[in-house]
């Protein structure tokens, strides 16, 4: 499975921290796992992880969507949002928001075929105020009718964003009730619509009795906390909850065997790109077969050089190609789903799967590609367990799905033993045309809805947690400023732990003009290194080979003047590492992730690549057919189409205007020798700057850097961005998609850029306004109160010649100028009427409170240190931080609101059906 919530003993001995005093060893920072049953039936998980002021705490009720019954499809999600309505000692909705802003923490929940989990992470000695939150929320939600009547509507528009606006959403609707015709994972987590119109407030009363109880829970805990004074915290108040009355119906049905084929052919006027999904029954933890299935996964799609990434995407017949063994609590699927690039026939495509399957049935692997799918899982695993949050989910996932939170340490050994003859047997037994369900998505006509991400459909622990606010998946990549938060001591009483940043940065910069920075953090074996090239994106395109940066910076991983492509794939496959470039807006970024051990190796191939590609034809055309596929799929994406649209807006005539994804006919036009001339004048080492993050020390990295790095020549293009016209007036515009249920839309304005004086005040007032998405004046009066969306949410873009600011939301045709309405109404608010004194210390302490949770991982770090660099800011801003913060005031805010949230300085983007006239 992709995405896996595993964890170990090993995993956490490499987990990126960041602490304000010395680091210690692992070992000594790392306390044992606890497991503890109330009296009450109640589970609690703890363990102790000293190494950053961080807690992690969360409850996972046990109950999902395979907990529901016909006629009530949806109900766990829909409780699940109304859970946030109101508790007794938290009656108002959104206190307990409210409250987790306040002590600078972050918190959500989700809902999955499983479990319903609410989770918070705060800085240490904050975390007796989420228990209780949490143990009010278990016995006490008011579940208000008419907070219902609101929820309800935001609940529908979240099925129209997830599934019914998106044709692979539907598909797998589809796949799943075909696989499943007795277990509920063969209806969608979300619901079906007509189960959601006809829900009432008296099932969820009825559901929340007999499912949020004591005996039917898990509380995990972990991070720099007490264990003795936590336990008394959570007996005195989870401890007195009761038992369910009721107790929840246990679910007991069982799918039975497969013993016909069944396929599932699905036109789509909201697809433009063909789908193939080949989905068997398979095992889940506990069974014998599951880690070889784990094995088979990782041979089948872990790298470039995996069996279907080389028979699909290397061949130009697929754009993405992948193999998931998906472990929920009941037994679910191991599925292909493959990405047809344009003018390929499925017919094909199936034809090549079951060659494929059936050379793994017949031929055992070899011993190298065993160990290395090993290797690969393992490092995945290691890498991927880098914040106290993240392990505490997992802890929780596999107590949920086990009964044992540390279940990862005996699956590691099984993983291991694993044989080549188990791999093959694996295959033969369940591989079989009988155990699966074909599904095949046909494009028909010119439809919308269709993105090259991956589908949203019922995947257990990869599902995203379902109350998240959706972020825009589209946003740049490059050149985007990552707040600055400093945590010293807010305005008030409140008090947070400090962190030291700035003296532990190190700066280099070689006699070539690259710019390398050096965060030292020993306690753990891995190493980041992030990097950006300013002017390496889309900015520098031609005026006819739109899409060029984008191809030069897939291309370059394809092979360098001394190793081909497979020479570099195997070398850091083989051992788990990973490398990528990628082109954003301004600029380019790449990124590298090792163990200690291979940081040295990993950063050669890393500085060859930048240096020496050598763009082979072959390897450009496969480039060029999945940008072709990529770019196919975002016209038929409604916030795809919105972002672009608004971005000629925004920039009308400026090259920040130009698409990162390119267009057709520039693509079509693009060469090798384009490619090496835009590499050669625009990656140059003055306009890079390199972060290096994690166990490694500044004199290592800095000897490397100069070794690898210092011959890099200057010359080629100076980047100096012209100046941006003035925005004049209200203009909007508007993109019609007649298959979509959802209009897409995009503001935005002029901001200051990170390095000007009121960025501080320009950042407190906008999170104020739409930043925080369960706290924002925007998010409560659009969404809370009139249900009119399921997301809305701004953000910042920092350009070097000129930032923007924009808010975004999806919203029902009907209603859209409602809600754009009432933004106008919340931005002439915050501009006319100060803030009040409680909202403004709120977001004070928000700020200062949060840094501990926003530089957990060395790669957020060596994110945050390129960002920094690249906008020409201090690193001294982030100690100083608080300082700054607890400085601004209710005028500050309101000052800062006018000067550039001016509505006849605005533009507005549309995409979705019948968008119509905006009203001005």
């Amino acid at each position: 499975m992709k995405q896996r919530i595993l964890t170990s003993t090993l995993a956490i001995a490499v987990l990126i921290m960041v602490s304000s005093a010395a680091v210690a060893e692992p070992g000594n920072d790392i306390g044992t796992t606890k497991k503890t049953i109330l009296d009450n039936g109640l589970t609690v998980i703890t363990k102790e992880i000293h190494t950053a002021p961080v807690v992690y705490f969360s409850i996972w009720y046990k109950v999902g969507a395979r907990n529901e019954t016909t006629g009530i499809t949806g109900i766990s999600h829909a409780l699940e949002h109304m859970m946030f309505k109101g508790s007794t000692k938290f009656p108002r909705a959104g206190e307990s928001d409210e409250l987790v802003r306040r002590i600078g923490g972050m918190g959500n929940a989700g809902t999955s075929t499983d479990y319903t989990v609410f989770y918070e992470t705060v800085p240490t000695g904050m975390e007796d105020k989420v228990i209780d939150i949490e143990s009010d929320r278990m016995s006490n939600a008011l579940l208000r009718a008419d907070d219902f009547a609101s929820e309800i509507k935001v609940v529908m528009e979240e099925r129209k964003m997830r599934n019914e606006d998106s044709a692979k959403g539907l598909f797998w609707e589809e796949i799943n009730a075909a696989a499943f015709k007795v277990h509920p994972y063969g209806w969608p987590i979300v619901g079906w619509m007509n189960d959601l119109k006809a829900m009432k407030i008296e099932d969820l009363r009825k559901y929340y009795k007999s499912h949020y109880a004591p005996d039917n829970a898990i509380v995990v805990m972990c991070g720099d906390f007490n264990t003795e004074e936590a336990m008394k915290k959570i007996s005195a108040t989870f401890g007195k909850v009761a038992r369910a009355e009721t107790p929840a119906p246990k679910m007991n049905q069982v799918e039975p065997q497969q013993e016909v084929e069944k396929r599932i052919v699905y036109p789509s006027k909201k697809s433009n790109l063909a789908y193939v999904v080949y989905a068997y029954h398979a095992p889940t933890y506990g069974h014998p077969d599951s880690p070889a299935l784990e094995i088979v996964d990782s041979i089948l799609s872990s790298g470039r050089l995996s069996r279907l990434s080389q028979t699909f995407v290397e061949s130009g017949l697929a754009s993405s190609a992948d193999a998931v063994h998906d472990t929920n609590t009941d037994p679910y699927l191991f599925y292909f789903e493959i990405e047809l690039v344009p003018g390929v026939d499925t017919d094909l495509i199936e034809k090549k799967l079951a060659e494929l399957i059936e050379d793994l049935k017949q031929n055992p692997v070899t011993e190298h590609e065993l160990q290395k799918a090993k290797n690969r899982f393992i490092a995945e695993e290691v890498l991927s367990s880098q914040s106290i949050s993240s392990y505490g989910r997992k802890l929780g996932w596999f107590d949920l799905t086990t009964g044992d939170p540390d279940f990862w340490d005996k699956y590691i050994k099984e993983i291991n033993d694993v044989t080549a003859d188990d791999v093959m047997n694996v295959a033969k037994k369940y591989f079989r045309p009988t155990n699966r369900t074909v599904g095949i998505l046909i494009p028909e006509g010119n439809g919308a809805g269709m993105s090259s991400e991956k589908p949203e459909h019922n995947t257990g622990p990869r599902k995203e947690y379902a109350y998240t606010g959706a972020k825009h998946d589209e946003m740049p990549n490059a050149g985007t400023e990552i707040k600055p938060f400093a945590s010293i001591a807010a305005d008030g009483d409140t008090e947070f732990p400090g962190i030291d940043f700035a003296s532990r940065v190190k700066k280099k910069v070689l006699s070539n003009g690259l710019t390398l920075l050096i965060y030292e953090n020993p306690a753990f074996p891995v190493v980041v290194v992030n990097g950006v090239i300013r002017g390496g994106g889309s900015y520098s395109d031609p005026e006819d080979l739109s899409g060029l940066a984008k191809l030069t910076a897939a291309t370059m991983r394809r092979g360098t003047k001394t190793r081909t492509y497979d020479e570099i794939n195997e070398a850091l496959e083989f051992v788990g590492a990973s490398v990528e470039l990628s082109a954003g807006n301004e600029a380019s970024v790449f990124s590298g992730e090792f163990l200690k051990k291979d940081f040295s190796t990993g950063f050669e191939l890393l500085s060859d690549i930048l240096l020496n590609p050598s763009f082979p034809e072959d390897g450009f055309e496969i480039e060029r057919n999945i940008a072709v596929a990529q770019y196919t799929a975002m016209q038929k994406n409604t916030r795809s189409m919105a972002w672009k649209k608004y971005m000629n807006m925004m920039y009308r005539g400026h090259p920040y205007s130009n698409p990162v994804d390119g267009s057709e006919a520039g693509l079509a036009a693009a060469t090798v020798e384009a490619m090496k001339t835009f590499h050669d004048n625009n990656y140059r080492p003055e306009n890079t700057i390199i972060a290096v993050a994690g166990d490694v020390t500044a004199a290592e990295a800095g000897q490397l850097a100069e070794k690898l790095l210092g011959k890099w020549e200057r010359g080629g293009r100076k980047f100096n961005p012209p100046p941006v016209a003035d925005l004049k007036g209200f203009s909007s515009e508007t993109i019609d998609m007649p298959e979509k249920m959802q209009d897409v839309f995009v503001m935005g304005f002029r901001s200051p850029r990170p390095a000007d004086d009121d960025y501080e005040t320009f950042d407190m007032m906008t999170d104020i306004l739409a930043g925080t998405d369960l706290t924002s004046r925007l998010y409560t009066t659009i969404r809370e109160q009139e249900g009119l969306v399921y997301y809305v949410y701004g953000f910042d873009l920092a350009k070097t010649a000129a930032a923007a600011f924009q808010i975004s939301g999806g919203v029902s045709p009907q209603n859209l100028n409602r809600a754009i309405e009432l933004t106008k109404k919340e931005i002439a608010r915050i501009s006319e009427e100060p803030v009040g004194d409680e909202e403004l210390a709120d977001a004070k302490s928000y700020a200062v409170g949060h840094l501990p949770l926003t530089i957990e991982t060395n790669s957020q770090i060596a994110k945050l240190l390129t960002s920094y660099e690249y906008h020409g800011r201090s690193f001294d801003d982030i100690d100083n931080y608080a300082d700054k913060v607890n400085k601004i005031t209710m005028d500050d805010i309101m000052n800062v609101a006018r000067k550039y949230l001016v509505i006849d300085k605005c533009v507005l983007a549309v995409a979705g059906p019948e968008p119509g006239d905006i009203e001005k």
